[in-house]
């Protein structure tokens, strides 16, 4: 999960949490998302 074998950086880890926490108020609720993109269950 980390070290230096990790793919992508803690700051590109990161970029969908942040994206997703600030969603407008009418934004996406709910679903899987795997780099911004919805991803099927």
């Amino acid at each position: 999960m980390g070290g230096q074998a990790a793919p992508l950086t803690p700051a590109q880890g990161a970029e969908t949490i942040v994206w997703a926490a600030t969603l407008p108020d009418l934004g996406t609720t709910g679903g899987f998302f795997k780099k911004t993109a919805q991803i099927a269950w």
